[in-house]
């Protein structure tokens, strides 16, 4: 986040776009988008596909099935018109997305139904312009669905072991409810699906030394993880904030800033101590 333009969901993550339409036009084949599904399975960990098609064909379910089976995650926008999911995104293992207008409510015109994974803002959302800069773009799911897309990125590159599956469980279990006369919904809360996959300190016991030290000990453990990841522990007490520095001392964070107690954690150095 540069504070120019727009600030996006995974920065670090690399794009593979696919282009499917004809032209300047809107207009594309079932044949292609078949295509362009199977070319990005092979190469990419996550598929998203703002857009939708007038009727499921096997070309194109097919290619969805192969995506599906090579552990690809697909997203893909609900559609717009206030009716029900369209396809794609109506097929079974994908990731169904809507949007929200930005009190957070579900937006009139985007399609909705049990088919659904989870809500993403979709109006007067600010991106990048083809030739360079940035700016408002229109509205609607196909600018939601890339939201959702980027979170699934960084839930994976916190943990490359998750299936569709979990990363979808790990949007629903963090996000915020939102109630419509069609149903109940998802709110994407993208950084708290993300914080939710890191590991905790683990406290196991906890005592006060006596004496001139008058400090607290405190027993943890760090859990097997996939990681890599940096791990911080700070406290908050009557007399302020402190963070931990990896030789054990506590520092005040105002002066010199957080610093990481355990760099790059992982599977491999799980950790216990007091």
């Amino acid at each position: 986040n540069n504070r120019i333009g727009a600030c996006g969901i995974a920065g670090q993550a690399r794009l593979l776009p696919v282009k499917i339409n004809q032209g300047a036009t809107l207009n594309f084949d079932s044949a292609t988008l078949a295509a362009a599904i199977r070319y990005a399975s092979s190469r990419a960990q996550v598929i998203n596909l703002s857009l939708t098609v007038a009727e499921q064909t096997q070309t194109v379910a097919e290619a969805i099935d192969s995506a599906l089976a090579a552990g690809v995650v697909v997203v893909a926008a609900a559609g717009n018109g206030g009716g029900a999911v369209a396809f794609p995104a109506s097929y079974p293992g994908i990731i169904a997305v809507s949007s929200v207008d930005e009190s957070g409510r579900l937006v009139s015109s985007a399609n909705r139904g049990p088919q659904v994974a989870v809500l993403a803002p979709g109006v007067r959302l600010v991106s990048t312009r083809l030739g360079g800069g940035s700016g408002t773009i229109a509205d609607g799911t196909s600018y939601a669905a890339p939201l959702v897309s980027g979170t699934v990125a960084q839930l994976l590159a916190v943990d490359s072991r998750l299936d569709r599956d979990r990363v979808r469980s790990a949007m629903i279990a963090a996000g915020d409810s939102v109630n419509d006369a069609s149903g109940s919904y998802i709110r994407l809360n993208s950084g708290k699906a993300v914080v939710s996959l890191l590991p905790d300190l683990v406290p196991s016991g906890r005592s006060f030394l006596g004496g001139s030290t008058d400090a607290l000990a405190l027993a943890y453990t760090l859990p097997l993880y996939a990681g890599p990841v940096d791990l911080y522990v700070a406290i908050d007490t009557p007399a302020g904030s402190f963070c931990l520095l990896p030789s054990g001392q506590w520092s005040d964070p105002v002066q010199s800033g957080y610093v990481p107690f355990v760099q790059t954690y992982s599977r491999a150095n799980a950790a216990a101590g007091p």
